[in-house]
């Protein structure tokens, strides 16, 4: 009995790293066919974007552990970002800086869960809050052309209504988004931008007890050029 424990204790260590490997994927991927799509010629005449506003949101699919170990939750938050363009490295290359508000947050996790964030009950509530990142860049490589891809990393902090992942935590958090997607054209103004990120939060060891949580996080947004576009010819 004890070397079938000790084999299945063995397994379970084997199999945990594997928990990794949707998010690299899943970033090279986006990455790899927005360069291969962006080598087309543009189908509008799209100046360089000097400012934008993008509305977003997104979802999570499942956590991983990258910087923290709890799990068993999901995220929905609903923002407002605003870029303005930083500088022009050599061709093809530049960032701009983005800072993002999200006035709404929704956080599904366990009704009742232990100091340690694991659940005590299979019922689930609503956790409700807010969020501002101050401080990001949006590396874009690529040309002005129909698809572009991009890196993108934001950081700043949630509150909740209610401590999140355990009862000796804080309602305030840090939080973080760091990973990739693609800008599609739609015309001379608006583009779609669908990304895949680690979106984390913790409160940084402010509290009595800090699980942290990191989510394997799915995005879109609407992205919309600010100042006069060009005429059509």
């Amino acid at each position: 009995m004890q070397r079938l424990c000790r084999r299945k204790q063995h397994k379970s260590h084997a199999s945990a790293p594997l928990r990794l490997w949707p998010f690299p994927l899943a970033v090279i991927q986006i990455w790899v066919s927005a360069l291969a799509i962006g080598e087309q010629p543009p189908q509008h005449s799209r100046p360089p974007a000097q400012s934008q506003i993008i509305f977003e949101s997104g979802a999570s699919v499942g956590n991983i552990h990258l910087f923290a170990f709890a799990d068993g939750r999901r995220i929905i938050p609903f923002g407002i970002e605003y870029d303005r363009r930083f500088k022009d490295w050599f061709p093809p290359l530049h960032i701009d800086y983005v800072g993002e508000v999200m006035p709404v947050i929704f956080l599904r996790e366990p009704a009742e869960f232990a100091p340690d964030s694991k659940p005590l009950t299979t019922s689930r509530q609503t956790n409700y809050g807010v969020g501002l990142w101050p401080t990001g860049f949006r590396l874009y490589w690529g040309r002005e052309r129909t698809v572009r891809s991009y890196f993108i990393a934001k950081g700043g902090f949630l509150y909740f209504g209610q401590r999140p992942l355990s009862q000796e935590s804080t309602k305030l958090n840090f939080s973080s988004q760091i990973g990739g997607g693609a800008e599609i054209a739609l015309n001379p103004r608006f583009s779609l931008r669908l990304g895949f990120s680690d979106f984390h939060f913790s409160n940084g060891n402010i509290g009595a007890r800090n699980p942290g949580i990191d989510f394997m996080y799915f995005n879109a947004g609407l992205s919309c050029r600010l100042g006069r576009q060009p005429d059509k010819k």
